[in-house]
């Protein structure tokens, strides 16, 4: 029914800009919500961004375009996440042993795959029936608590009945620990870790244990990805 003195029905919005500004709100919060509801159903793989609504009104004079931004409840859009590495810790990169000058022997610093597992950072040394031990020793200046490696033998030892053993020591004041010796032949990889507890040295050690190759290239001894870490 019209109202018969101003023309006009109650109980409108009477100014068209706000009246599509409210309309505009209300589809984008209904489909805001929707949009979690769709990807907490598992119907999305994420909310990328917040929906946006554009509305145009045109009421007496220029024309007027209105954007308005909603953000669905409970969205994560435009949140950074920070990669700090796969080792806990105060230090999770750790530092690297090959970027450490060794104070006897020496390894090759390189790349190499263990067991189809590539390697950017690690180190490693031929060994064969002519040199069956190969060993290089750091000095840690009593800086790091613990060491990690993956040892193994690279993919690339001709020799198939190749067999390394390789073992750490740590140096402590007089004192020298070894680890358990682990024998690993090709296409085997394992997880090296050394509890250091600030000591003063670490050597690294391989000992040809079995093979029928040649004098020098049967294969490497490798440690790959060798990382120290002060906690």
């Amino acid at each position: 029914m019209s109202d018969s003195s101003t023309g006009k029905r109650p109980g409108r919005l009477e100014h068209p800009l706000l009246a599509a500004i409210v309309a505009a709100l209300v589809s984008a919060l209904i489909g805001a919500v929707a949009t979690v509801w769709a990807a907490r159903e598992g119907k999305l793989d994420a909310i990328a961004s917040p929906p946006t609504t554009t509305v145009t009104t045109t009421a007496p004079g220029p024309a007027t375009t209105t954007t308005v931004t909603v953000t669905p409840p409970g969205s994560t859009a435009g949140a950074g996440t920070t990669n700090t590495g796969t080792n806990t810790g105060t230090n999770t990169a750790g530092d690297s042993l090959a970027e450490l000058q060794p104070i006897a022997g020496g390894f090759v610093k390189g790349s190499f795959a263990i067991h189809a597992q590539p390697f950017g950072d690690g180190l490693y040394r031929n060994v064969g029936t002519c040199n069956r031990t190969v060993s290089t020793t750091w000095n840690l200046a009593r800086k790091y608590t613990r060491f990690n490696a993956v040892i193994g033998l690279t993919d690339k030892s001709t020799d198939p009945t190749l067999k390394v053993k390789f073992t750490a020591y740590i140096t402590d004041g007089t004192s020298r620990t070894a680890t358990k010796p682990v024998v690993l032949g090709k296409y085997q990889a394992h997880p090296l870790q050394v509890t250091l507890n600030h000591a003063d040295a670490l050597e690294l050690e391989a000992v040809l244990v079995a093979s029928e190759g040649s004098c020098s290239g049967a294969g490497a001894a490798a440690w790959g990805d060798p990382r120290l870490y002060a906690e």
